[in-house]
């Protein structure tokens, strides 16, 4: 279950840390839609091509559920309704600011979420962050 994020002290304005939870919102759920990867598996990322999962309990498998995660939710940039936050953010005085809260944001959801399901599955060996 997502909980409300700390938003970090360097995104001080109001505009900055609503686009901060807004991103780690985005990231925990991005995350939260990937399976689990499985010993042997292999998938084709955009960014990475092809990747294969080699150690259960590994720090592999969490790193391919990350970068899965993160394939993810850029590739669901392409359509609607996310045109819409970025019209908003672009169009936004501060537009780099928020464009870093929201992005630092995801990145935060996405790890909240991997250290969450690590300490569902009592997995240990592996530290996020």
């Amino acid at each position: 279950m997502q909980s409300t994020p700390t938003v970090p002290k360097q995104f001080k304005t109001p505009t900055t840390r609503d686009a901060y939870r807004r991103g780690h919102a985005r990231g925990f759920n991005v995350a939260s839609w990937q399976n689990l990867p499985k010993v042997g598996e292999t998938f084709w990322l955009d960014g990475e091509g092809r990747v294969t999962v080699e150690k259960e309990g590994d720090r592999d498998q969490w790193n391919v559920l990350q970068m899965l995660a993160y394939d993810g939710e850029s590739n669901d940039r392409q359509y609607s309704p996310f045109e819409f936050t970025a019209s908003e953010f672009n169009k936004a005085r501060n537009s780099e600011a928020r464009w870093e809260a929201f992005d630092a944001g995801i990145a935060d959801g996405i790890q909240d979420n991997i250290r969450q399901r690590m300490k569902s599955l009592d997995i240990r060996d592996v530290v996020v962050r």
